[in-house]
């Protein structure tokens, strides 16, 4: 008998290609630059109000645009948050949700393949390997850097990206940097740790990637007697105040490497004819709940994003006190004339130069997030959903019960909080409050049964690409995947 025959079957598509017109951008047409700085908390900025001098190169961005003071990421964890900031999406729309799905469909309209479309040339540089042309993250990009197996740092990716901008500004274009400095592993600039780190590193921690060894030596002593998850873990002082400052200074590093590109786009009189974009993908958790690293948890931490924005167009000095998703980043796309990817034409009015944002003081719909491999109560890989409306967030575990003596829910485990006194999310009021809890969760419920709808009304299906090992392994690496999880 003839040897068996491994034969695979692929989705095919066509791709045009030919000559664009080369535009020049004018105040009234502009470049966009967006900025995505992963896992940056809004807490750790300067520019937001923190006593350390962390983000001096986005204080001045701030200073002349708009700083949205309660901007949410629609996930705790980088696939599903950049891949919602990439085409305006949910995350129950766009698909990419977890280690089983984590291509990005070609049938979906990204920001870039939108601002191609309308002849700007386009660029993504990425120091992050889950956000590669592997995963489908470069639909709409002429050019795309990335590596799929290894953190990039600024240094690396920045010079790149100064290069490209160089070479094209002479043309309209959309520029995406997706950075990760204050990403474990923390490597700092020197003169940035010599200026906020204030304690010596412990002999036990090791040089580099500090932060997942300490989460890997808590993870495997984080057991009880009794064979049961513990909550929450305990780290020695001396090592988090290390753990803590290197965070501050990888944070201002990242910092210095923005003020770059903003340099450059100064040298090359660009700064009046580009809107400058700068948000983040999640936050980072640093024992605020008993926790490190991220996606484990939808706690505000890790939610709660920085956005910024500024250039010709977008007012000067505004500060927006309304909740708002960061996927609806879409909405930029009217500054350079195109109306659509959820944008509507009455959310800006764009003239001589002038941006209109009517929904600035207008309430705002309630704000959803979520995590599909959440931490929840000593049980891992547990999907956990947020909503935040009306100055209550709730967190929903479906199907998860809660533990003995506590209010018990007929639709699964619920956590409840007063963030308008309660910013930080530490008194849960979930059994005090039932009847609010409880409205806030059909709220949830309604709102994935809505996207639901509308995802099979647009045929989009469970995204494709399953993490396959050697993804599993960075997974793991990253901190998002437990050891020996192979499910």
């Amino acid at each position: 008998d003839p040897p068996p025959v491994e034969v695979g079957v692929a989705r095919l598509w066509l791709s045009a290609a030919g000559e664009r017109e080369v535009r020049t951008a004018t105040p009234g047409s502009p470049n966009v630059v967006l900025i995505v700085m992963d896992t940056q908390r809004v807490d750790r900025l300067s520019a937001y109000g923190y006593d350390r001098p962390t983000s001096p190169s986005l204080e001045k961005l701030v200073a002349r645009g708009v700083r949205f003071e309660r901007a949410y990421s629609t996930a705790s964890w980088t696939w599903p948050a950049t891949a919602s900031i990439l085409t305006g999406l949910p995350p129950e729309l766009h698909g990419v949700r977890d280690k089983h799905s984590t291509r990005l469909r070609s049938r979906l309209t990204t920001l870039a393949e939108t601002f191609r479309e309308h002849g700007c040339a386009t660029a993504g540089f990425s120091g992050n390997p889950l956000i590669v042309s592997g995963r489908n993250f470069d639909q709409g990009f002429d050019r795309f850097e990335a590596m799929p197996t290894v953190m990039r740092k600024s240094d690396v990716v920045v010079p790149l990206a100064l290069e490209w901008l160089r070479a094209h500004a002479e043309e309209r274009f959309f520029l995406y940097l997706h950075l990760v400095d204050p990403h474990d592993p923390h490597e700092p600039r020197p003169e940035d740790a010599a200026l906020l780190v204030d304690v010596e590193r412990p002999p036990k921690l090791p040089e580099k990637g500090f932060l997942h060894h300490s989460l890997r030596l808590r993870r495997r002593g984080a057991w009880t007697e009794e064979g049961e998850r513990k909550e929450r873990f305990e780290v020695p002082a001396r090592q988090f105040r290390y753990i803590d400052r290197m965070y501050d200074a990888s944070v201002r590093t990242g910092d210095f490497w923005v003020g770059q590109v903003l340099d450059e786009l100064e040298a090359l009189g660009l700064t009046e004819e580009t809107v400058v974009v700068y948000t983040s993908d999640h936050g980072e958790e640093l024992l605020d709940h008993g926790q490190l690293e991220h996606g484990h948890t939808i706690f505000t931490e890790l939610v709660h994003v920085p956005w910024v924005m500024a250039g010709p167009g977008v007012p000067v000095g505004e500060r927006v006190e309304e909740p708002i998703s960061n996927s609806r980043l879409g909405r930029l796309l009217p500054l350079v004339g195109v109306v659509g990817y959820g944008a509507g034409p009455d959310d800006f009015v764009c003239g001589d130069g002038l941006l209109s944002m009517p929904w600035i003081t207008t309430p705002s719909d309630p704000v959803h997030y979520a995590t599909e491999h959440g931490w929840w109560k000593r049980q891992r890989e547990t999907p956990i959903h947020g909503v935040l409306a009306d100055g209550w967030s709730l967190q929903w575990a479906p199907g998860r019960e809660p533990w003995a003596g506590e209010s018990a829910f007929e639709h699964g485990d619920l956590r409840l909080f007063h963030v308008a006194e309660d910013p930080g999310e530490q008194r849960d009021l979930a059994r005090r409050e039932p009847e609010r809890a409880e409205t806030l969760r059909r709220a949830i419920e309604a709102f994935q049964a809505s996207r639901m709808q509308e995802a099979a009304e647009l045929g989009l299906g469970s995204a494709a690409g399953a993490a396959g090992a050697q993804t599993l392994d960075m997974l793991r690496e990253l901190g998002y995947v437990d050891e020996g999880d192979d499910e």
